[in-house]
């Protein structure tokens, strides 16, 4: 059996003490550091409200091909994505994904995520 005397024991506790203490800062640094954080424009913070996207709107996607031709998506609804995300485990499975919009004449387009660079609401 191992005898600490109440000096050994008094280290031990206040080791224990700070070994938590330093825990707590490095969860509470990583919960802060997670949350959104406004961007900046024209130097200054925009507001800090989070905006989601309501994708039962029709949007304007405006895309860019590999040669730099731009197109765009008028009156398009985005339905979802295809392909594997980059966590999948599999190693023959593509890392592409691809968007699914719905068009204006309700048929499907599927668009490499890369291409787009912004959409709107339709007007």
């Amino acid at each position: 059996m191992i005898k600490l005397d109440p000096k050994s024991i008094l280290w031990l506790f206040l080791g224990s003490i700070l070994g938590v203490a330093a825990m707590g800062a490095l969860f509470f640094a990583v919960a802060v550091l997670r949350e959104p954080r406004p961007p900046r424009l024209a130097g200054q913070a925009t507001p800090d409200q989070l905006v989601r996207i309501d994708f039962e709107k029709r949007y304007d996607l405006y895309c860019s091909s590999s040669q730099g031709e731009a197109t765009v998506f008028r009156g398009c609804r985005v339905l979802g994505f295809t392909g594997q995300q980059a966590d999948d485990e599999s190693d023959y499975a593509p890392k592409v994904s691809w968007v699914v919009i719905e068009l204006a004449d309700l048929r499907r387009a599927y668009l490499p995520v890369h291409l787009i660079r912004w959409f709107e609401e339709t007007a």
